[in-house]
């Protein structure tokens, strides 16, 4: 069916359309400028005549939409004809109407009943739940062939309740805070008695969140351990897992030992099938699962001193190649390493404790980033010292594939190699594990090695909940491979995620809190937070001075209290520790010393810390020359010594009462800084 318009009124119409057709349930209009489908899904189905003192024109009005319709018009018809068409085609409309309505039908209840099971679920909703209802609805709107917005106009009174639910997580982020107020009442004497002291709001609500992806940012203090506890708990107890169905990540053997001991003793036999891994040990389950064997594990892996006696062999024989040997002759008669030029003398160097020590580094670093050779060439290729770099990494890749070689000749792994191939097994689908509930504890410790093998874990078991606890304040490990942009980015990385904060501190009074949230907050790529701490102070609990006059304020400090309190020394390195502090516990009645280095404090707490060295270029340290993996792990956090800053927060936080910074030569920056600060003593 088609009009057009009449032989004479074409002569006076230009860009406009002159004819309209019907065809296979849409509208193909045309001009002498351009053609035109308007296909049924898009049009609300009225039709309108209008008549002009010659000719008609006739009007298609497209679906309204945020108050704007969109209007077709055909001009220079004939006024009965334009009638008849319009007649015969709303007629045409109206049938495809009819059968679209019919096959919106037979959805509409799916649709529905999928939604109230969803809203009556007795659960915390996950996000992947709402989107893969939302993913239904669009595969059956493509079998239909039009979107939700043709499907509202067709059946609104059906369709529009969906659509809050369709367009937006409002609805959801509502029904799920009505389903934790109930449940928050539900599990009121839980919370109360799970730890030694009742949990607060903020940790009971950690517990109870079960979104596909969370992470619970956990300042200092805060009770991360008692949340990760209380929640393997809950899961048994509301018998929604298995004791069998849960892992629980550590970075190191005793951080492991630690959770385990904690399970055993607040849970009980319940949680004695909850496996509590290393990241390594976990990986050589699967291997072994996987291989039907047990992984053999490389001595070398925790004992520096043999893995640094391999590379010294392997330099050796590396060297008896003149070739190679001028290699690193070259290198270093432009860019010394540990302190050694390429002249005559450097056979002589084959054993050098810190060429030795850097060469191990390297191949170690390289084992942790797990890239190739181009790889890492493009990398750093916009690097200010590629030249530089690359050539290191002419020099160490040898290396590290010569110990890539000698593990798998030896049929041994080390802790990077065993993650490694545990990766590339779960993503062969070679290994399927039960798993439905993961913790990682110290998640601002993650490397990319390890992320990858998270994300693999995942990828392997989609319905599989990680349940990450951390704070990207306290991450101080990049030396070791870590990466605070895997925390600070971790929505990016797990989709759908939740962000929880703990905002509750436990440990620093008020004035130290408020000192140390000032001081970390200085660095603009950190995730804000505030934390409240729960002890109040009046006057400052954070004093500046000469490390001169410690031993003095330490007398003062032992002279003012009546019975036995704890101090932990710290110092940027060991090489910090002062001469007599062992005897520091005897000379003093009420102090008890130990000393660490601001690293090993982590997770550590005492009732007063000293913080000592914090002199010029020593704390934070000097900025050295970056080598290969140096380079490779550089973030450009938008302040300078980003890190550094990040464990002077860290060395503050152990303390509950007060914390002394002491310098013993010129101040450092840190020094000048805090001098600033208001609730800073100045002594």
């Amino acid at each position: 069916m088609q009009i057009q318009a009449t032989p004479f009124a074409q002569f006076f119409i230009h860009s406009e359309f002159a004819s309209v057709a019907v065809k296979a349930d849409q509208f193909e209009l045309a001009s002498n400028t351009q053609s035109v489908i308007l296909p049924f899904t898009h049009l609300c189905g009225k039709i309108t005549v209008k008549r002009g003192i010659r000719w008609a024109q006739l009007s298609i009005l497209g679906l309204e939409s945020d108050g704007h319709q969109e209007v077709w018009t055909i001009c220079g018809l004939d006024w009965n004809e334009a009638q008849k068409f319009a007649a015969k085609s709303t007629l045409s409309y109206e049938k495809w109407h009819r059968i679209q309505c019919r096959k919106l039908a037979l959805y509409l209840p799916k649709w529905h009943d999928s939604l109230n099971q969803i809203i009556k679920l007795p659960a915390y909703v996950k996000q992947s739940r709402l989107n893969h209802w939302r993913e239904m609805i669009g595969e059956d709107l493509t079998e239909i062939g039009y979107g939700m917005k043709e499907a509202t106009q067709r059946m609104p009174t059906g369709v529009s309740p969906l659509l809050p639910w369709q367009q937006s997580d409002e609805l959801l982020d509502e029904r799920n805070q009505n389903w934790l107020d109930i449940e928050l009442q539900n599990w009121h004497v839980f919370f109360s008695q799970i730890e030694r002291a009742p949990l607060n709001h903020s940790q009971q609500v950690a517990v109870l969140i079960d979104e596909d992806n969370t992470l619970v940012l956990a300042g200092a203090g805060t009770g991360k351990t008692s949340v990760i506890t209380a929640k393997i708990a809950y899961l048994l107890q509301s018998h929604q897992l298995q004791a069998e169905n849960m892992v629980v990540l550590a970075f190191g053997n005793e951080a492991s030992k630690e959770m385990r001991r904690r399970l055993d003793s607040r849970i009980g036999s319940s949680a004695i099938n909850v496996r509590v891994n290393t990241f390594h040990k976990l990986a050589m389950h699967i291997v072994h699962t996987v291989e039907h064997q047990t992984p053999s594990f490389s001595s070398m892996a925790t004992n520096l001193k043999q893995k640094q006696a391999w590379c010294s062999q392997w330099l050796r024989e590396h060297w008896g190649n003149p070739a190679h040997f001028r290699r690193w002759q070259k290198h270093l008669s432009q860019w010394p390493i540990a302190y050694l030029s390429g002249d005559e003398t450097l056979i002589e160097q084959v054993e050098n404790p810190r060429l030795i020590a850097w060469l191990e580094q390297q191949v170690s670093g390289l084992s942790g980033e797990n890239l190739d050779k181009k790889s890492i060439q493009q990398q750093l290729i916009d690097h200010v010292d590629y030249s530089r770099l690359n050539s290191e990494l002419q020099l160490c890749w040898p290396a590290y594939v010569a110990w890539k070689k000698y593990l798998n000749a030896q049929g041994e792994y080390d802790f990077d190699s065993v993650i490694i191939k545990a990766t590339q097994y779960l993503n062969k689908g070679k290994f399927k594990g039960d798993w439905q509930f993961l913790a990682v504890d110290e998640f601002q410790d993650i490397s990319p090695m390890r992320l990858a093998f998270l994300e693999s874990l995942k990828l392997n078991n989609p319905d599989m909940s990680l349940f990450a606890v951390g704070d990207d304040w306290q991450s101080i490990y990049r030396f070791s491979g870590s990466d605070i942009a895997l925390t600070t980015q971790f929505s990016n990385r797990f989709y759908p995620a939740k962000i929880h904060h703990l905002d509750r501190s436990y440990r620093c009074n008020s004035q130290i809190a408020a000192v140390a949230e000032r001081f970390i907050g200085q660095n603009p790529s950190q995730l804000a937070k505030s934390i409240v701490a729960q002890r109040s102070a009046d006057e400052a609990s954070v004093t500046v001075f000469s490390q001169a006059h410690l031993f003095a304020r330490l007398k003062q400090l032992d002279d003012s209290l009546t019975h036995t309190h704890s101090v932990l020394v710290l110092g940027r390195n060991h090489r910090h520790q002062p001469a007599d502090v062992k005897e520091w516990s005897s000379t003093f009645s009420h102090l008890e010393f130990q000393f660490m280095t601001c690293h090993a404090s982590k997770g550590q707490e005492s009732d007063y810390v000293v913080v000592v060295g914090v002199n010029n270029n020593e704390f934070p340290a000097k900025e050295r020359t970056s080598h290969l993996v140096e380079a490779l792990r550089d973030r450009d956090e938008g302040i300078e010594h980003a890190e550094e800053r990040r464990l002077m927060y860290t060395a503050m936080t152990r303390a509950k009462e007060h914390v002394f910074i002491c310098y013993d030569t010129a101040a450092s920056p840190f020094i000048d800084e805090l001098s600033d600060y208001e609730g800073v003593n100045l002594a």
